[in-house]
């Protein structure tokens, strides 16, 4: 259950980290466009809407709030899938990624270590890609894991503490 609980705090952490710095790509981003359209406006407000998501799921989780895990859990879900078809694409990732799939007609794997992405495509060219974050995933199952092992203990801790005396039987 420790041990869980240090890799909670551990993906709390990274969550705040990758939010932070995924800020700062938005702000890098801003600064080097030129003038910005109702298109871009809406790709930058989503990318800060995505990172500023990623740090309030990296409190919540770190505070054990009751919606933390929650939080982490749709962050999680929104970093898993890297896409961009016809025309249209999502890439998101905080703090860490390990991608593999297909990009630009062949297979493609790529690791980012304490690099925030994000890249949203609305009417652009571009070639087909379909990659999966293992990071994401990876972390998904660990906070279910622990979710499921923090029900169980609970009940076990209940039944631990409605023991019958033996004496109230006989």
């Amino acid at each position: 259950m420790k041990k869980y609980n240090l890799i909670l705090k551990i993906i709390s952490s990274l969550q705040i980290a990758g939010g932070v710095l995924g800020l700062l790509l938005i702000a890098e981003m801003l600064i080097n466009t030129g003038s910005i359209n109702g298109a871009l406006l809406l790709i930058f407000m989503f990318g800060l809407s995505l990172f500023i998501f990623s740090i309030r799921a990296g409190v919540g989780l770190l505070r054990n709030e009751k919606y933390g895990a929650l939080l982490t859990i749709i962050n999680q879900c929104l970093q898993i899938v890297h896409w961009r078809m016809l025309g249209y694409g999502l890439s998101y990732s905080s703090a860490f990624e390990f991608v593999v799939g297909i990009k630009d007609g062949g297979p493609n794997f790529n690791i980012g270590l304490m690099k925030s992405n994000f890249a949203m495509f609305i009417r652009s060219d571009g070639a087909f890609t379909m990659q999966l974050n293992m990071v994401a995933i990876a972390m998904l199952a660990i906070v279910i894991i622990s979710i499921y092992n923090n029900k169980v203990q609970k009940k076990v801790d209940m039944i631990v503490a409605e023991k019958p005396v033996l004496e109230d039987i006989a």
